[in-house]
């Protein structure tokens, strides 16, 4: 009996793995990059620009929430794209980019975009537009490259100290995802993950275009998609530390952009705060926003884009931003 058992178990863990490698391959063939990828020296990072560049006028980048990717900018990035040129790009490890070396703090990111938008050609100023964690890897790059810096948009970022603003149960909560992750990774190897989206099961970014959900299952459904939120989870504190050196903005335009709906008090004070990194600064908020639909719902990434291009303008003209 327990032989039987044993050679079931066998072929049941041989049949995922082919499913998850044979639906891999069938994904990649469907989902090529819709950007193109640039060697920073010995591994590529994906870039995807849209628009037209144009003289005195800033080029917008784009760096996604944690765990996240270009995809995530669908619906904000064709609308800054009508009216600026604007580039997301794929953190390595994330979306179409490769693997890149640990720790993965926000020192090693700003390294690898200064990296990638120099080989790419993409020249400054910038203005730099970062959600949540990615908002922490902005405030870095702008720091040790500040003229490359022309204004900044802070999509409900992250604060430079990961359980402020959190309640205990939402730590718990963390802290419980965080532990799981391993497993996650192992059942994206026998297929688990496939299944789940195959069998019509549904996440947090059902409200993208029908393109780019497709696009996130393939992602969730692979080992290193759960793996890499390790290595960046484990290199938050680094972040943190790394974040809280940095100064100020200057005068250069600043837009705090908060989503309200479920966030506490202290988390509002904090976003609130965050309007003090420039003397030109306007917080904005969403009354009915989450902190993923602001990107990932096309009525709240429209107020995203919008405060994009209000920065963009602002750093043309020099002049006071309104909130």
């Amino acid at each position: 009996m327990l032989v039987r058992l044993g050679v079931a178990l066998v072929c049941l863990v041989i049949v995922g793995a082919v499913y998850q490698q044979v639906g891999t391959w069938r994904d990649e063939r469907r989902y090529p990059p819709p950007g193109r990828r640039v060697d920073i020296g010995g591994y590529s990072l994906h870039l995807n620009c849209q628009g037209t560049p144009t003289p005195r006028k800033p080029t917008v980048i784009l760096d996604a929430i944690g765990g996240g990717s270009s995809i995530l900018w669908a619906w904000v990035q064709p609308e800054v794209a009508a009216s600026a040129h604007v580039c997301s790009y794929d953190r390595a490890g994330w979306g179409w980019s490769e693997d890149g070396p640990e720790p993965r703090d926000a020192a090693q990111h700003a390294r690898e975009l200064r990296a990638l938008l120099t080989r790419a050609g993409v020249e400054g100023p910038f203005v730099l537009a970062g959600h949540s964690l990615g908002g922490l890897h902005m405030r870095l790059y702008a720091d040790e490259h500040p003229e490359d810096v022309a204004g900044m948009v802070l999509v409900d970022a992250a604060y430079p100290d990961k359980d402020s603003g959190t309640s205990p149960e939402q730590r718990a909560q963390d802290e419980a995802y965080s532990r799981n992750l391993p497993m996650m990774s192992m059942m994206a190897r026998l297929g688990v993950m496939r299944l789940f989206f195959d069998l019509g099961g549904k996440l947090d970014f059902e409200d993208l275009p029908p393109q780019q959900r497709a696009e996130m299952r393939m992602f969730w459904s692979l080992p290193r998609h759960w793996e890499n939120q390790v290595a960046e989870r484990a290199a938050r504190p680094a972040t943190d530390a790394q974040v809280k050196a940095t100064a100020g903005l200057g005068h250069h335009p600043l837009i705090v952009l908060t989503a309200v709906e479920g966030s506490s008090s202290e988390w509002l004070a904090l976003q609130s705060e965050m309007m003090t990194l420039s003397t030109n600064s306007v917080q904005r908020s969403i009354l009915d926003g989450t902190h993923t639909s602001l990107t990932f719902r096309q009525d709240h990434a429209h107020a995203t884009a919008q405060a994009i291009l209000d920065v963009v303008a602002a750093a043309s003209t020099g002049a006071a931003l309104e909130p």
